[in-house]
């Protein structure tokens, strides 16, 4: 139970990680930009795409550009798997410097 607790905190920040990043991924189905950008890690031709950030007001961009959602969504896929390694692996490593008891079983 200890050590549930102990990795509560990284399970929050990885759940609300990846809810964040579903958010992403329907803007990218509202604006079809992933039918404009299919490729990855490239962006059509392009590591970073023309069109980025050319909306105004700025705020606009992170929404209704489709080069931008696109973007923001794959980078936040990246890191929200990254961190879902990362919470595994310091598991592991814990489990196994302490070891359960056969009396917590």
């Amino acid at each position: 139970m200890r050590a549930a607790r102990r990795h509560r905190a990284l399970a929050i920040g990885t759940g609300a990680l990846t809810a964040t990043t579903v958010i992403s991924g329907a803007y990218v189905a509202g604006n079809d930009a992933g039918r404009a950008y299919n490729t990855w890690p490239k962006m059509g031709d392009e590591w970073i795409p023309e069109g980025m950030w050319t909306l105004s007001p700025a705020w606009r961009n992170l929404a209704e550009n489709t080069a931008t959602v696109q973007v923001r969504c794959d980078a936040m896929r990246c890191d929200a798997m990254r961190c879902d390694d990362a919470i595994c692996v310091i598991i592991c490593v814990l489990s196994l410097q302490n070891p359960p008891s056969p009396r917590q079983f």
